[in-house]
């Protein structure tokens, strides 16, 4: 895979590795335009499953509403909230987006206090959140409910093995 997304419309060029039914191997060359680019994240060069989807959770920071997931109350164990929510958060997510980008530990330093700040992000998310929250016990508010801004509702991801590129179009041509 050669990617070079510095480009206003950046074009990726993908070698597939396949083996036709008699066992023989070939190489298929594909070039990618990408139009409307918004966001690209490369881990490997290689990779084993190339597909495109519409409601991934990359896309959820330019796609659905956003909020603020506030908390009152005594938690009784921050420990076991912290990796409830934790545990949680890598099932919606399936791995994708970093906790940390939504709950910062100050944040959990927060939960000593009697209300605060939790989180800020998806509002699918928060209600993630807000849902450990009911199971320990505290009570949760989740004020926004925003739409991100730019944010376009015809974003697509195509996902190459652990790399990505969001983006609105990709226009697929064999080279050969």
């Amino acid at each position: 895979m050669k990617m070079d997304l510095t480009e206003d419309n950046p074009i990726v060029t993908i070698a597939v590795n396949v083996t036709s039914y008699d066992g023989e191997p070939f190489t298929q060359l594909w070039e990618v335009t990408v139009g409307g680019y918004v966001k690209g994240g490369a881990t490997h060069r290689y990779f084993d499953e190339l597909y495109c989807e519409v409601h991934h959770p990359v896309l959820w920071e330019y796609t659905l509403e956003q909020g603020e997931l506030y908390f009152s109350g005594t938690v009784a164990d921050s420990a076991a909230l912290f990796q409830d929510l934790w545990q949680e958060h890598l099932k919606e997510t399936d791995h994708w987006l970093s906790f940390g980008n939504f709950i910062e530990c100050d944040r959990l330093i927060t939960l000593k206090r009697r209300s605060g700040l939790l989180a800020r992000g998806p509002v699918r998310l928060l209600q993630t959140y807000a849902a450990c929250l009911d199971r320990h016990g505290v009570g949760w508010t989740i004020i926004g409910h925003r739409m991100p801004h730019g944010g376009s509702g015809k974003l697509k991801v195509l996902l190459m093995g652990s790399s990505y590129i969001i983006a609105e179009d990709f226009d697929f041509h064999r080279l050969s």
